[in-house]
């Protein structure tokens, strides 16, 4: 759906996919169906300030299902040091993310200024959990994280002008990213965090 009123403009929806698993255990004929409804809604605002200067907000939300290989419940014994254990149990996991711009340009100095960022969390992650004995031996299976939402942000602005007649431009930008992570070992509660930072100057003719 669409609608304009003036200087803004709204649009939101969705999308839907259905998705089915099934699989046969061929040792004892036992059948198992799985079936999830990924659902994407998605919507997002665009405010025209001024010619050529416009603000827009997003969000959309993205489903994601387990694996055949996360949820496989016949154990895999070709690697006695490595033991991977499905996990028939688990649920899809759904990320949030919100985003948003700004982008401004003055002709006449040649001024231009870009704003961006986004944020994301994901609920009921599917995460690892690795179980390592005194013998070396490792249990690798996938659950669904419940109480934690791993989240990541990404942030990034720009801004140039001309200075002088001769059509000498100056600009400067700085952009941050980071993330979280959860996992398990040992069931044991982990957690990881990741950041980044830079910045640039630029001089052009």
């Amino acid at each position: 759906f669409n609608y304009k009123k003036n200087k803004a403009v709204v649009n939101f929806g969705s999308k839907a996919s259905a998705v089915n698993f099934r699989q046969i255990d061929n040792n004892s004929g036992v059948k198992y169906d799985r079936n999830f409804l990924n659902l994407n809604p998605q919507a997002s605002l665009q405010y025209n300030i001024a010619k050529q200067r416009t603000f827009r907000l997003n969000y959309y939300v993205n489903t994601s299902q387990p694996g055949l290989e996360q949820i496989q419940p016949i154990r895999v014994n070709n690697d006695p040091l490595n033991i991977v254990l499905g996990n028939p149990d688990l649920k899809p996991s759904f990320t949030n993310r919100f985003s948003m711009s700004y982008n401004s340009y003055k002709i006449l100095t040649d001024k231009y200024i870009y704003l961006n960022g986004s944020y994301g969390f994901t609920s009921n992650a599917i995460v690892n959990n690795v179980v390592t004995d005194s013998a070396g031996k490792s249990t690798y299976q996938a659950f669904n994280m419940t109480g934690k939402s791993p989240n990541s942000f990404y942030l990034y602005s720009n801004m140039s002008q001309k200075v002088n007649k001769a059509g000498l431009n100056l600009g400067f930008g700085i952009s941050a990213n980071g993330n979280t992570y959860y996992n398990l070992i040992n069931n044991m509660e982990n957690m990881t965090e990741s950041y980044n930072f830079s910045g640039q100057l630029t001089v052009s003719q």
